[in-house]
């Protein structure tokens, strides 16, 4: 359609930037990935961190609610909500069998650390939030014992423990002891 002439089709070479503006971008363009790295790993950290609080206090809820009849629901919800962040690092990681002399290659295994550290800290969490139930459940077992061995220790069979003996007992002294007046009068 349009025939441009041949100069105009070439195209021309942009100016060179002068070294200390290249310089600069480089800079600024250094500092704004820097930025971005940094939000990311505070957004992680504190994504971690509210999913383990929400797992810890879920589980707690749980356990005052429902006792010992929800303690396995408890410690699989804290587990797996908080090991949500720890297992979406996973994602980065690609692991490749390659035949021949190349073996195996893994890609992203920092990552693999991270979801390793994540575990660990939801398992913990897990075990900060059933722990205080569990050693409460045993103290109230031990003073259940303890309160049945009080009873039983109490209500050992004695003669004078029966309301009976105590009643036969209580007429036989006072049908003696007025005889023992009477008696003492006559003489």
């Amino acid at each position: 359609m349009f025939d441009y002439p041949e100069e105009e089709k070439s195209i021309q070479q942009d100016t060179a930037l002068p070294s200390d503006l290249y310089e600069h971008l480089e800079r600024r363009k250094e500092q704004r990935l820097n930025a971005v790295a940094t939000t990311e790993g505070i957004a992680k950290f504190f994504l971690g961190w509210s999913l383990n609080a929400t797992g810890f206090f879920l589980a707690r809820a749980l356990l005052y609610i429902g006792g010992s009849t929800n303690l396995w629901l408890a410690i699989t919800l804290s587990f797996t909500i908080g090991s949500t962040s720890a297992f979406a690092n996973l994602q980065k990681v690609n692991a490749n069998y390659r035949g021949g002399e190349g073996g195996f290659e893994v890609t992203g295994g920092e990552k693999l650390v991270n979801t390793a550290t994540g575990l660990g800290l939801s398992g913990l969490t897990t075990f900060l939030a059933v722990k205080d139930f569990l050693y409460y459940q045993q103290i109230s077992d031990q003073t259940i014992v303890q309160i049945e061995h009080d009873i039983d220790e109490l209500q050992e069979p004695s003669i004078w423990g029966e309301p009976w003996a105590l009643l036969t007992g209580v007429l036989i002294i006072l049908l003696l002891i007025p005889k023992f007046f009477i008696r003492r009068r006559r003489d």
